[in-house]
């Protein structure tokens, strides 16, 4: 990959407790803003990328919703344990060339 490529890496889990009503059946990532979700938004925004998604809460949800459509990005899906705010951040990281351009982003 070229290292020149942008590397989004999208903290896509959490339960997202003050989306409850939004969220008790999938990440916050996938709730619906203007009839799409967020990460398809970000998608749109960034199409040249390269996309590290991090996912824990309903993590199956989020896989099952990348292949059923996908986005026509390049994409990793990663899983995490881990908890906290930026769990996982350090295993995508690990995964992103040292001079590539670079953004983080939680959803």
């Amino acid at each position: 990959m070229n290292t020149q490529t942008l590397h989004v890496v999208v903290q896509a889990g959490g339960r997202g407790s003050r989306l409850r009503h939004h969220t008790w059946n999938k990440p916050k990532c996938l709730v619906s803003v203007q009839g799409k979700p967020l990460l398809y938004r970000l998608f749109e925004r960034f199409p040249q990328a390269r996309f590290h998604i991090i996912g824990d809460y309903a993590f199956d949800r989020l896989k099952t919703y990348l292949e059923v459509n996908p986005p026509g990005v390049d994409y990793r899906l990663l899983q995490t344990t881990e908890k906290g705010t930026a769990s996982g951040i350090d295993i995508a990281l690990q995964q992103v060339p040292a001079d590539a351009p670079l953004l983080l982003t939680w959803s």
